[in-house]
């Protein structure tokens, strides 16, 4: 060999040398097991969800041959509570066995193995556990007034979920009405003017994953005139008074003018 070639050929040899011992060693294959559903950080209705992922690789001719899911209380799975061990299988979800889980939030992590054999990396994510309804702590029915008077009924409620938080409430007026609102952790809806009678009014808050809290209560509706009787009795009052100081105002009038020496006419 010349001399020549023989210095290029050394030279690549020891840049490959030098380049392969100063790359840091990869981490598993050359693909991933990525956590899809839950959403990070979101929340299901069950002890016992299905957790899943999608096996992504650099080789689209590669697949998976075996899989590995850890659930953790913490997110450096210090405290892993239930874990699948490694399973030879394609699929790309994995059931929580019962008992399942307790509510709250939970670490999760998954890794796949390839066509070759080689391990991915773990790759984390997070979701709670919802497993109670809304708490309705308050339902009331108000009287609503403005400066005219009394306009209306309204429907007002307050509720907690200490889990995935409120959603949305429906209120049922028997008879009368019935409307969902986006707000259900506390709110006020108008009902209108009912006619005389005794109603029925039934709440219903869902959480984020439709778990339904219910509640209800009645209330009266009397006539209703009676409900402005305040202003038309202070009308009525407003009127006589009105009346009385024109009586006198004219009586006091008609003595000024009276001859001096005469009576006073009546």
């Amino acid at each position: 060999m010349p001399r020549a070639s023989f210095t290029i050929v050394s030279v690549v040899v020891a840049l490959s040398f030098l380049l392969s011992s100063s790359l840091p060693a990869a981490q598993g294959g050359p693909h991933i097991a990525s956590p899809s559903d839950p959403p990070s950080g979101g929340w299901v209705p069950s002890r016992t969800p299905t957790l899943a992922w999608r096996f992504l690789a650099l080789d689209d001719s590669d697949f998976q041959t075996a899989f590995e899911v850890e659930v953790a209380t913490d997110a450096n799975f210090t405290d892993v509570v239930v874990a699948s061990a490694p399973v030879s299988s394609n699929e790309t979800a994995w059931e929580v066995p019962a008992p399942g889980l307790a509510a709250g939030n939970w670490s999760w992590r998954v890794r796949a193995a390839d066509s070759n054999g080689t391990w991915s990396s773990w790759l984390a994510s997070s979701f709670g556990v919802d497993l109670e309804p809304p708490e309705i702590t308050m339902v009331r029915v108000d009287k609503r007034y403005t400066d005219g008077g009394f306009v209306g009924y309204s429907v007002c409620w307050l509720s907690t979920d200490a889990a995935s938080g409120v959603g949305n409430a429906t209120v049922e007026v028997e008879g009368v009405s019935n409307k969902t609102v986006g707000t259900g952790a506390g709110s006020c809806v108008g009902v209108g003017r009912p006619p005389p009678g005794t109603y029925r009014v039934r709440l219903w808050v869902r959480d984020r994953v439709n778990h339904t809290g219910f509640a209800e209560t009645t209330f009266t509706v009397t006539d209703p005139w009676s409900e402005n009787a305040w202003i038309l009795g202070s009308a009525v009052v407003a009127v006589v008074a009105t009346i009385a100081a024109l009586f006198f105002w004219r009586r006091r009038r008609r003595r000024g003018r009276s001859p001096k020496g005469a009576p006073p006419s009546d």
